[in-house]
This record gives C-alpha cells, structure tokens and sequence, in this order.
C-alpha cells in the first residue's frame, strides 16, 4: 500500500533542513535579473573621486619632490665639505684652494676650470668641461662622481652647481686676489691666510659650500662678498623659493630662507654684484638682512661682527 507520503517522495522532492532547497522554483525570484554593469552616475561618482583625490596628492607630490631634490642637494654638499677635510687631513692640514683656476701660489684648486678644460661657446658663453673636476683637488675625496658637484635644484646644464667660500684655503687673501683688489681686509690686516684647517676656528660655523648662479656659463672662482659693506660680488642661486643650502667645514649642512622677493628682484637686476640697499645703522629697519645673515658664516673667529 502506497501513502501519501511516499507518493509525494516518488515525485522527486528530497527531504532536507529547513531552508534548504526543495526542488521548486521562487516565482519572486523566476523574473529576477542580476546586474552586468555600472550605471552612468556609478561611473560619473567615481570619476568625480578619483579627479579630487588627485587634485588633493598633487600639491603633496609636488613638495615630496622638491624636498627630495633639497635632501640630495645638501648630501652633495655634505660630500664635498668631507672631501675638502679628507684632503686636508692627508696633505698636512692643507686645504685646497677655492678657485677654479692655477695661479702663481696656488697649485691645489678644488676644480681646474683652466685651459681645455673650458670651453667658450658661440655668443661667448664659457662651460667646463669634465676635466675641470677631474683634475681638481677634490675629485679623488668625491670618489670620482660628477654627479655630485650638480644640484638636482639647478635648471641649467652646466656640470657644477657649487662654489666654495672664497674666505677658506687661501694662501693670502679670500679668493687670493692682491690683498685689497676684490675686498678690503678688516683695518690693520694685510694678510688673511686660511690656507690650513688649524686657521679655521670655528668650523661648524664657517660655510663650505654654496650654490651659486652665474651669467658666465660657469662658477668662476670662489664665492665672495664684501665683509664690511653690503656689496654682493657673487649672489646666492635661489632655486628653492628664497632658501638656499649650504654646507659647512665640519660636514653639517643648513638650509637658511633669508631671502626677500626685494632682494631676489636686485639678484636678477644685477646678476654679476650690487649692494643691498639699507641702513647699516645699529637698529636700523631697513637693513640689508640677506647680507647681515650671510657674513656672519664667512670666517667666525677671525672676521667678527
């Protein structure tokens, strides 16, 4: 005898939990259709994120990028003020001249921008060439890398960036020009010989290294101001918004932001020397700050303010 309950198993319904399938279709879901794509607002929402998370990073890439070029700026300036000391330290605490050229006294310049190793142009523009810092004084102590006499700061295509402070490794007088040409020398002096390590006195003050724009094509010589009137012989490289790197003796590096739009607009006016404008008098408002700031790294211990 057949129950009922066998017939309805004989019509291929199984038996299971509650909840599970039981071999009949949900006519709620018989007519439903699964999505295949986005819709146009889907698409527009999220195109409007992305555009916003990008305007949002750019600014913030931008500076990450420029800080990353400051960072290998002030390494390369690092390196060279190491170098400058590793030289002294086996050359009996001489240290190499800041010029860039030999002349009579001087046989050690940090780079020799002299003879084949600078080439003029067509207009006059005069650029070293690789020989100018592979016969320099440093080129060995810099483990013979060109890439760190460049600023990634510097826009131009020239192969060195920097210059070293023309009050450090002369022989007489800063840059070594006739005591009084380029530069008074403070009152009762007629000779300022840096030329050893033991004549910097304070090294972790003295400025190494800075970089330095130029009309010329090249860095020509060491970088000089006047010590004792706000004249500018060769002014600052402000590629940084109005900050610039420098290194000093001791192989610590700064970066000062000193730099007034008026003094960048004279910098440009006059790009080979001027005078800030000024009072020099004590307290006075209107004083040349750059150059105040400045002078206070040529040569602390021996040219005080």
């Amino acid at each position: 005898m057949t129950s009922k309950f066998s017939l309805v198993l004989g019509r291929g319904t199984r038996r299971g939990p509650v909840g599970r399938e039981t071999g009949r279709r949900d006519p709620r879901r018989a007519n439903s259709r699964v999505p295949c794509g986005f819709t146009l607002v889907e698409v527009l929402v999220v195109v409007a994120i992305i555009v916003i998370l990008i305007a949002i990073l750019l600014p913030v890439l931008g500076r990450v990028r420029g800080s990353a070029r400051t960072t290998v700026c002030l390494t390369n300036q690092r390196s060279l003020a190491n170098a400058a000391t590793q030289y002294a330290l086996d050359n009996s605490q001489r240290l190499a001249s800041p010029r860039t050229d030999k002349i009579a006294g001087v046989v050690n310049p940090w780079v020799n921008a002299s003879g084949s190793n600078l080439q003029t142009l067509a207009g006059g523009l005069k650029v070293e060439t690789l020989g100018a810092l592979e016969t320099g004084a440093l080129w060995e102590y810099a483990d013979r890398n060109a890439s760190v006499y460049k600023s990634p700061l510097d826009p131009t295509n020239r192969l060195r960036s920097y210059s070293m402070n023309s009050y450090v490794g002369n022989v007489s007088c800063p840059d070594d020009f006739g005591c009084g040409t380029l530069v008074p020398l403070p009152s009762g002096q007629t000779n300022l010989s840096t030329n050893s390590l033991t004549k910097i006195p304070q090294p972790s003050r003295t400025f190494a290294f800075i970089n330095e724009e130029s009309p010329l094509g090249y860095n020509e010589e060491g970088w000089i101001i006047d010590w004792s009137v706000p004249y500018w012989e060769d002014t600052p490289a402000i590629w940084d918004g109005t900050r610039i790197n420098l290194s000093f003796m001791d192989g610590s590096t700064k970066t000062l932001d000193i730099f007034g739009q008026a003094f960048i607009q004279q910098v440009a006016a006059s790009p080979t020397g001027f005078t800030e404008s000024g009072s020099l008098a004590s307290g006075a408002e209107d004083g040349p700050a750059a150059w105040l700031a400045m002078r206070q790294f040529l040569l602390p211990g021996r040219l005080d303010f």
